[in-house]
């Protein structure tokens, strides 16, 4: 019985000294903290798409935003059989774009479509575990730079590596650049740690003045609709998907769980529009489901975003006769009837001078386009999901 005893005291002794190991790990193997923007490493595609403006003046444009669970199998106990099995889903489904968070692992990274006409874009300076951020960014279309972000604030156990918000620039059509922002914000109940890291995104997604037509914001927000981290976005940034389109939110996490309350709508996407686009079209369905839990991908579900935007006559004047023009003020933003969309069907997301469906108001702007505007307060897309500790890192 003594030795029992002790035995069980050894154990609890042991397991005490876990978060100091962890601790102790981070620090060594990161060296010391920088939150200096890194560079990325980019592998261009072969075979690179370029959109064509319609003669409609509209670009339309599929994103899937994912969090595949990629973390070492000794964490989760998930098969690494899934990784090609997302590969072969996204490369059916041929997106233009894809953002993909937990890529924890070079096992995880199986999850890229093959074929040449597929760009790929992740941090450098990840030599170890704790140096990780996750994300990894998939383009059809040339991905022209960008940098990653990492957060500030952080708190056990997303301190152990460097989240953040993973940035570039890429060429939908000739002369026209979008911002992408692939991002993962805190896990488990540290809301204040979670508006902190809004604040810091919130500033890099305004002072990113590359010459783009809107910067799509997407990825593992981990708060829901109704929090006030979510609310913070959504003043800040612009409305979401469910907003735009009239969708009722639908999960896109439960953590593999049947369980009451388990459901929960925590991964995101947001759109700023600048002064080029006129109007937006855009939806939002579930994707990587499964009839049964032990057939699912990741203990989240993936999110397709259909998009459609709509330029003004300026761009397609300018595309015309190479001549620099104004670029008109930005207006604010009425719901309309819904139009022709690409894949599924979208509500239409109208500028209107006069009011604005969601209650918030837009500054107006404008600048000669010869000259990169500054980029103001504008309007982003929305999405959902939420998980607590190591084995569910969301």
């Amino acid at each position: 019985m003594v030795g029992k005893h002790l035995q069980r005291l050894l154990n609890s002794f042991l397991l005490s000294l876990v978060p100091t190991f962890l601790a102790a790990a981070a620090f060594f193997g990161s060296g010391c903290a920088s939150y200096a923007p890194r560079s990325l490493v980019i592998r261009p595609g072969a075979l690179p798409k370029i959109m064509r403006v319609s003669d409609k003046r509209t670009i339309d444009f599929r994103v899937v935003t994912f969090n595949l669970w990629g973390l070492p199998r000794w964490m989760n106990g998930a098969s690494e059989d899934r990784y090609p099995r997302i590969a072969r889903e996204l490369e059916q489904l041929q997106p233009d774009l894809v953002l993909l968070q937990e890529v924890w692992t070079k096992k995880a990274r199986a999850s890229v479509p093959a074929g040449r006409d597929w760009s790929t874009a992740w941090s450098s300076g990840q030599a170890n575990f704790f140096q990780e951020n996750g994300l990894l960014t998939i383009s059809r279309h040339p991905i022209l730079g960008g940098e990653f972000h990492p957060f500030r604030a952080a708190a056990l156990p997303d301190s152990l590596v460097k989240k953040g918000a993973l940035k570039v620039t890429i060429e939908v059509s000739n002369g026209l650049r979008l911002n992408v922002w692939n991002v993962h914000l805190q896990a488990g109940g540290s809301d204040a740690v979670r508006s902190r890291q809004i604040a810091e995104l919130v500033g890099w997604v305004r002072a990113a003045n590359d010459g783009q037509i809107a910067d799509l914001v997407a990825g593992d927000f981990n708060c829901t609709p109704g929090s006030p981290q979510y609310q913070a976005l959504f003043q800040q940034i612009g409305p979401s998907v469910q907003a735009i389109s009239g969708e009722p939110a639908f999960t896109t996490f439960d953590g593999l769980s049947t369980k009451p309350g388990a459901c929960q709508t925590l991964d995101h996407a947001f759109i700023r529009v600048l002064s080029d686009v006129e109007r937006v079209n855009a939806s939002a369905r579930a994707m990587f489901t499964a009839d049964r839990m032990k057939d699912r991908l990741s203990d989240h579900l993936g999110i397709q975003i259909a998009l459609q935007f709509s330029l003004s006559p300026q761009v397609g004047r300018r595309f015309e006769s190479f001549a620099s023009v104004s670029v008109p003020a930005s207006p604010r933003l009425a719901t309309a009837s819904t139009e022709e969309a690409p894949n599924f069907a979208l509500t239409q997301l109208r500028w209107a001078p006069d009011r604005i469906h969601t209650g918030l108001s837009i500054p107006q702007h404008s600048a000669p386009h010869s000259v990169t505007p500054l980029t103001p307060p504008g309007l982003f897309l929305s999405l959902g999901e939420l998980g607590f500790g190591m084995s569910s890192l969301p």
